[in-house]
């Protein structure tokens, strides 16, 4: 999604990885996935986030100006989390896991 105030709680929650995370990208990673979709990632899928992790914070620390410009701040790490975390936010299982506590 695009909307604005849905950025915002990815900017959010990418600040709340960063300050509840620790240092490692992998325990990051994990702590996203559960805020999002209250468990731990399945097999294949911490790979992928990290994969997509470095290569956002790549094209950050190229392109400095689109990190401040998306996080307030000169921080290619907390705009390539950011970026994984509206990635998290719009996955489906996010999106439904309310409706899913009312399936059984």
């Amino acid at each position: 999604m695009n909307d604005p105030a849905f950025f915002e709680s990815a900017q959010a929650l990418a600040r709340r990885i960063a300050s509840e995370g620790g240092s490692q990208a992998s325990t990051r990673a994990t702590l996203a996935l559960r805020l999002c979709v209250a468990r731990n990632p399945k097999p294949g899928e911490l790979d992928r986030m990290l994969s997509w992790e470095e290569q956002e914070r790549h094209y950050f620390e190229q392109h400095r100006e689109d990190a401040k410009r998306m996080t307030g701040v000169d921080d290619p790490d907390l705009a390539a989390w950011t970026m994984l975390s509206n990635v998290l936010l719009n996955l489906d299982e996010t999106l439904d896991q309310g409706n899913n506590r009312n399936a059984a």
